[in-house]
């Protein structure tokens, strides 16, 4: 899904996000419940694009000068119920099928990715991280997939020079 998301960034005209070790340790721990990171971000479903909310758990990027950022979770998605369950096959073998399926949906429903997410609101210096996890937990029906995708930008300076010397 990560090729994905990048390819499609890449179609508009930006370069491919870069990855960075304290957004992705933020992404992991936004799937975790009980962690701050967590009860702000992670629960319940949304986006979240507050800078100051999630530069207290991103110091180092925001002392960069992070200024845009946008953090979508989706805690239930393709669970029973959901209209997303419809257009997945969770049984699927492929993971290459299931992430290009995972990518179709959050792009062609209206309560999926903003695709402003995808793009990073345009900022051509941009980190991100991506977590998709299988929930197996309780019932069938409570079985479900967990997602966070956080993007991170500035066109700060200091922000283009680390971003530029970044892998």
């Amino acid at each position: 899904m990560w090729q994905r998301i990048n390819a499609y960034r890449q179609s508009k005209g930006y370069p491919a996000y870069k990855t960075n070790p304290e957004l992705t340790s933020f992404v992991n721990r936004v799937m975790q419940k009980g962690t701050p990171e967590y009860n702000v971000a992670g629960y319940g479903n949304g986006t979240i694009q507050n800078t100051d909310t999630l530069g207290q758990f991103l110091p180092k990027l925001k002392a960069l000068g992070m200024d845009s950022a946008r953090s979508m979770t989706d805690l239930d998605a393709f669970a029973y119920g959901n209209l997303k369950q419809w257009f997945l096959d969770l049984k699927a073998k492929d993971p290459k099928k299931v992430a290009d399926e995972i990518f179709n949906v959050y792009t062609k429903q209206e309560d999926g990715i903003d695709l402003r997410t995808l793009e990073g609101h345009k900022d051509k210096y941009a980190y991100a991280a991506l977590k998709v996890k299988y929930n197996g937990e309780g019932d069938y029906i409570d079985h479900c997939l967990e997602l966070n995708f956080t993007v991170v930008g500035s066109y700060s300076p200091e922000w283009i020079k680390a971003w530029e010397a970044a892998k």
